[in-house]
C-alpha cells in the first residue's frame, strides 16, 4: 500500500500492536530486511503484477508462507476471482473497514498460532517417534544378547553333561583297574603263601 490509505491502515495497525512497514518497491525491501512479515497487503493493479510478486515470495523460503492479502480498487478490477488464482490468500476491496481489517487479521493470528501449535505437535512426535525407535532397537539389541546367552548357556550345560559323563567313564575305569590289581595281589599273596608252605 502507499499514499494516505497506506498511512491509515497503518495507524490501525499499529494501534493494535502490530508491527507496520510501508513500501513501494516491496521486493527490494524485503529481500534487504531479514524480517518476515505474517501479511502483506499488496495494492493490485494487474493480477500479472500480483502473481509475479506471490511466485518471487514463494521461491524464498524465509518468505514462502507470507499470507497476501490484495487490496482493490474500488472499481474492482481485476476480479477476485483472477486475484486468487493470481495466488492471494485473501481478497479486500477499498476503501478498507476498521473493523473488518481487525477481524481478517485476528483469524490470520488465530491460524498462525494453530500452525505454530501443529508443528511443535509434529516436533514432539517426532521427537517421540524417534525415541520410540531407540528404545525399539535398545530391546530389539537385549533380545539378541539374552538369546545368544541363553545359547551360550545351553552349549556350556552340553560341554558340562560331556565332561561329567567322561568323568563317570574315568571313575569306572579307575574302580575296574583297582579291582584287577587287588585280585592280582590276591593272587600273588596266595602263591606266595602256597610256595612258602611247600618250602617248609
Amino acid at each position: 500500500l502507499d499514499g494516505p490509505i497506506a498511512d491509515v491502515v497503518g495507524g490501525w495497525l499499529r494501534a493494535s500492536g502490530h508491527g507496520v512497514e510501508a513500501c513501494l518497491a516491496g521486493e527490494e525491501r524485503l529481500s534487504a530486511n531479514r524480517w518476515c512479515p505474517d501479511v502483506i497487503f499488496f495494492k493490485l493493479e494487474t493480477a500479472g503484477a500480483l502473481a509475479q510478486f506471490v511466485g518471487w515470495l514463494r521461491a524464498r523460503f524465509r518468505l514462502a508462507e507470507t499470507r497476501v492479502i490484495a487490496v482493490l480498487p474500488e472499481d474492482g478490477a481485476p476480479s477476485a476471482i483472477d486475484c486468487l488464482r493470481a495466488g492471494a490468500a485473501e481478497v479486500v476491496v477499498s476503501p478498507l473497514a476498521r473493523s473488518d481489517l481487525k477481524a481478517r487479521l485476528e483469524i490470520i493470528g488465530a491460524e498462525n498460532g494453530l500452525r505454530a501449535q501443529l508443528e511443535r505437535a509434529q516436533t514432539e512426535a517426532a521427537a517421540a517417534r524417534a525415541k520410540l525407535e531407540s528404545t525399539q532397537k535398545a530391546v530389539a539389541e537385549a533380545t539378541a544378547n539374552v538369546e545368544e546367552s541363553e545359547r551360550e548357556r545351553a552349549w556350556l550345560a552340553k560341554d558340562l553333561e560331556r565332561a561329567r559323563a567322561e568323568l563317570n567313564e574315568k571313575a569306572a575305569r579307575a574302580a575296574d583297574l583297582d579291582r584287577n590289581l587287588n585280585e592280582i595281589t590276591a593272587r600273588l599273596e596266595k602263591t606266595l603263601g602256597d610256595l612258602s608252605a611247600e618250602t617248609t
